[in-house]
């Protein structure tokens, strides 16, 4: 792994230093994967020596934990990679999630350096930060696939560096009674939790967090049910969330009071039982991200959703009531992807109306 191209030959010395660093490892395949990681970094005999005599010394002191190894490959991590890594720490241990969900995640969250010289595009900059973290086993591949999305996961190991790595600044709530210790300092929290109505946070959260720049709820069941005056709450307390994700929550309306989230670029609204989204969506002039899956009784889309300029992803997967989109759709100039996947659009029409917009995928 760390020489790369199978250019063991290239140097005999560096075989043997890799070698006593195997030894060192004391045989944990991951530990092993993540020095190796690191090595490939190194293209000199000098710098081999050095990783073995000076940053191993450290392992070896520490009584060889494999969280000492692991600890070293996040030390090496550039700062930028750093808060993405420290992100990932608010989903639960094997959860699967597709590389352009989380890129767009950070790019949501403003952790993505474009810089002006580069002809790379935000998401190429964002998508070869999650290959390094892959060159790095950071994150492994899972066998499943949805469309043409890969999902990934992180081993339980590096799960546990990246909670211990997280500062206050992220906090994982999961179960309802931690909603009363979370941080005042917590800017991006993920809730992990059963909800049943208007139980779900208590009014000292709404005031110790109105900061919070993030929100992600990903519990998977099927029963969870928010209530509207709830979500309301949530809504006109986090004024300043960049990313909002609800996920299989029961509830059928949604909130006019969601145009005031102004600095909103990341809107994920799945499973709900809405039929309809409010028109004051299309105020959310820097929204980036739009999901709306398996809303199986949305009808209609905003029919001002020109307004959203920033616009730059767009999905409406099983959403089998949806039969048509607005003309304005195809007015946004920042769009770049769409899909429409399990929907009840005419293909061909569909099919037609993309191809004369030539920036959409």
């Amino acid at each position: 792994m760390a020489f790369g191209c199978n250019k063991e030959s290239e140097n005999s010395n560096l075989v043997e230093i890799g070698k006593e660093i195997v030894r060192k490892c004391g045989g944990v395949p991951l530990a092993i994967r993540s020095a190796g990681s690191l090595l490939r970094l190194k293209r000199t005999e000098d710098e081999w020596i050095y990783f073995k005599n000076k940053d191993l010394s450290s392992i070896t002191r520490g009584g060889n934990d494999e969280m000492v190894i692991l600890r070293l490959s996040y030390n090496h991590l550039p700062q930028h990679l750093k808060i993405c890594f420290a992100y990932c720490s608010l989903y639960p241990k094997d959860f699967k999630i597709g590389r352009f969900d989380l890129i767009t995640m950070w790019i949501a969250q403003g952790f993505i350096q474009a810089t002006a010289s580069s002809t790379d595009n935000v998401e190429d900059v964002a998508n070869s930060y999650f290959m390094d973290f892959l060159r790095r086993s950071l994150f492994q591949e899972t066998k499943e696939h949805e469309s043409f999305m890969q999902f990934y996961k992180m081993h339980d190991l590096i799960h546990d560096l990246a909670k211990e790595v997280a500062d206050r600044d992220f906090f994982s709530i999961t179960k309802a009674e931690d909603t009363e210790v979370v941080p005042e300092q917590t800017l991006y929290a993920s809730g992990l939790f059963k909800i049943d109505g208007s139980s779900a946070f208590p009014n000292s959260f709404y005031r110790k967090h109105m900061k919070l720049r993030a929100f992600i709820f990903l519990n998977q069941s099927s029963i969870n049910v928010l209530s509207n005056s709830t979500l309301e709450r949530m809504i006109s307390s986090f004024s300043r969330l960049r990313l909002l994700h609800l996920g299989h929550l029961k509830i059928e309306f949604l909130s006019q009071s969601l145009g005031g989230l102004k600095h909103l670029r990341y809107l994920c609204i799945s499973s709900w039982s809405i039929s309809t989204l409010p028109n004051s969506l299309t105020k959310l002039h820097n929204l980036q991200v739009l999901k709306l899956d398996d809303c199986g009784k949305l009808k209609y889309l905003p029919k001002d959703i020109w307004r959203l300029e920033s616009l730059r992803r767009l999905v409406c997967r099983r959403c089998h009531s949806l039969t048509h989109i607005p003309q304005g759709l195809w007015q946004l100039k920042s769009l770049m992807h769409l899909d429409l996947d399990d929907c009840s659009i005419n293909r061909t029409l569909l099919k037609e109306r993309k191809a004369k917009v030539y920036n959409i995928i």
